[in-house]
């Protein structure tokens, strides 16, 4: 177990996380067991026993999700509470190793609640299908390549949802490996014995793949009837998140388009008016980077040439010093944000053990301070596009 003790936080978290290969074979089954883990236990029959069981120890709670990071896959099932030693109840602690263990090692899966999670799960796909900005992602990114997981929608998919049985849930449940534990908080010595004897996995390694520029460019549009067309832009990094140029990748996206004064958002929104809504993001452990756009179907062309104009001047340095170091100065304060959430010293660790690296936070905050227009250069200069695709609002439909 990593035990993050911190003693400035009212609440602790304990975190199990179960890393499996990310496939889409079994990926819309996973986002079952999401919903029915939570449904029944051996002990707490349904969810009323279940909400009582939470609101009793002082409002305690239970969230589970799905994250991927390259070709795996992690399962996690996380635990907040007040930390024991500012409750004086009695069998406090006992209650919520009760709890944990119910949870975790106690499932009861029934025809019933799977019913129930597929009538969840095809609700949520529905409503993303609704929402034309995250078609317009996830189908730039599903076009890249079928041999790449960066194409496999870590939502599940509706088709399959009807094809998978009660005995193929107990499968997935069953196929679990021992899981890498986290706490972040304060833990009483009961708590920590408990967590501390339960068989766990000691270390992790990163899997994945990095987009390379082997793969052919593509392009989708899609009439659709809505109020605002949609762009989604894909460019393959080619930088690892081991590389050195790591941390000038990440800064060159802050000037591009993800520090709240960035080119993307000068160039097009401000000074153009060209679009409602405008970034860039990376998906890290895929090497890719992705610009959006929200906008009248009128203004796609004009915005995609801009688009292209804001990475030559990334490459050619044609941009200002003070918009560098503001966007330094953006990354930075991100990361010491992070030090007034419990559930991120925990991502923060996770992270450094799946990647065998320990660097402290001083000297990351080092390297953002020491990228140079060069090195931003350097990173834009790899970038090459790789999938477009736009949602258009159909104009021949009334909306």
């Amino acid at each position: 177990m990593k035990y993050i003790e911190q003693s400035k936080f009212s609440q602790t978290i304990v975190s199990f996380r179960y890393i499996l290969p990310f496939e889409k074979e079994t990926i819309t089954g996973y986002n079952l067991l999401c919903y029915m883990l939570k449904s029944k236990t051996e002990d707490f029959d349904n969810k009323q026993i279940i909400s009582y069981e939470f609101n009793k120890n002082y409002g305690m709670k239970m969230s589970i999700s799905l994250t991927v990071y390259g070709n795996q896959l992690s399962f996690q099932v996380q635990f907040r509470f007040i930390r024991p030693d500012w409750i004086e109840k009695k069998n406090y602690t006992e209650s919520i190793i009760h709890i944990m263990d119910q949870f975790i090692d106690h499932p009861v899966f029934t025809e019933e609640n799977l019913k129930e999670s597929k009538y969840l799960l095809r609700n949520r796909l529905f409503a993303q299908k609704d929402d034309p900005a995250t078609v317009a992602v996830l189908e730039s990114l599903h076009m890249i390549s079928k041999d790449h997981s960066i194409s496999i929608s870590t939502n599940g998919y509706e088709d399959e949802i009807d094809e998978i049985t009660l005995e193929d849930i107990c499968h997935l449940y069953n196929r679990f490996p021992s899981p890498l534990i986290y706490a972040a908080g304060k833990l009483d010595s009961t708590l920590e014995t408990y967590l501390s004897q339960i068989k766990q996995t000691e270390e992790c390694h990163a899997d994945y793949e990095i987009l390379m520029d082997t793969l052919s460019y593509k392009e989708k549009y899609i009439l659709k009837e809505i109020e605002q067309t949609y762009i989604s832009k894909v460019y393959a990094t080619k930088i690892d998140t081991r590389d050195p140029s790591y941390y000038s990748l990440l800064v060159m996206n802050s000037v591009l388009g993800q520090s709240p004064v960035n080119l993307l958002f000068t160039e097009i929104r401000e000074k153009n008016s060209y679009c409602y809504s405008i970034g860039s993001s990376l998906i890290r452990f895929d090497g890719a980077l992705y610009i959006y756009a929200g906008c009248d179907s009128e203004n796609v062309n004009a915005i995609l040439d801009l688009m292209d104009q804001q990475i030559v001047r990334l490459q050619t340095m044609d941009y200002s010093d003070e918009l560098l170091e503001q966007a330094k100065k953006d990354l930075i304060d991100g990361l010491l944000a992070g030090f007034d959430e419990e559930y991120i010293y925990i991502e923060r660790q996770f992270l450094s053990d799946l990647l065998n690296q320990n660097g402290c936070t001083e000297e990351k905050i080092k390297k953002i301070q020491n990228v140079t227009k060069e090195d931003i250069s350097h990173c834009a200069n790899l970038l090459s596009q790789i999938s477009l695709a736009v949602i258009k609002e159909d104009e021949s439909c009334t909306i």
